[in-house]
């Protein structure tokens, strides 16, 4: 469980997940985060992990999200819940009814969409070779992290999504999702 955290009043974003929001004493520390870091930016990473999730779990966390991150499967489901019969038609659903002013769509190797009230636009990745690749785990987490330092330095929306791609790509070719010394993030920050 997560234990409110009283001194954590100045955040400038609040990055959450879906498992983490889940059981009623975390959701509860959840709350008291956001009401005492109400300017915060909130990006929810959905991460839907059944049988931790429902409709009513997936309202909560969309109440609380400025910035929405899921994945295709993620996207299928929530289509499922607000019967909604294509992207397009579920995150124009999710801007008329919740706080969400980007919602980003990962799509492995096809890229990714990045939808706005007002645009919606496809981002294409290259694809890394089978013999570069070591382990995936931990590549959604590392774009979200990447995507989040571009947010703080004011980065335009397409190009912080590419680096955040390239980052989540690179991250693909160390076994774990931690490289092995702090100086290889030194060719990511800008």
């Amino acid at each position: 469980y997560i234990n409110a955290v009283s001194e954590l009043n100045s955040a400038e974003i609040i990055v959450f997940g879906s498992l983490a929001t889940y059981f009623e004493e975390s959701r509860n520390a959840f709350t008291s985060l956001l009401q005492q870091n109400s300017k915060a930016i909130t990006v929810c990473d959905l991460n839907i992990r059944l049988p931790f999730f429902d409709k009513n779990h997936a309202e909560f966390c969309l109440k609380h999200t400025n910035i929405l991150k899921l994945n295709e499967d993620e996207s299928a489901i929530l289509m499922t819940y607000f019967k909604c019969s294509s992207e397009n038609e579920l995150t124009d659903y999710l801007f008329n009814e919740f706080p969400i002013e980007i919602c980003l769509i990962t799509k492995g190797i096809k890229g990714i969409s990045i939808h706005t009230p007002a645009d919606t636009y496809i981002s294409t990745i290259t694809p890394l070779p089978l013999d570069l690749l070591k382990d995936p785990i931990g590549a959604g987490d590392a774009f979200t992290s990447r995507f989040c330092y571009g947010l703080l330095k004011k980065q335009n929306l397409i190009e912080n999504t590419k680096a955040s791609s390239k980052f989540a790509t690179e991250i693909c070719k160390s076994q774990g999702a931690i490289p092995a010394t702090k100086d290889w993030y030194q060719n990511f920050i800008n």
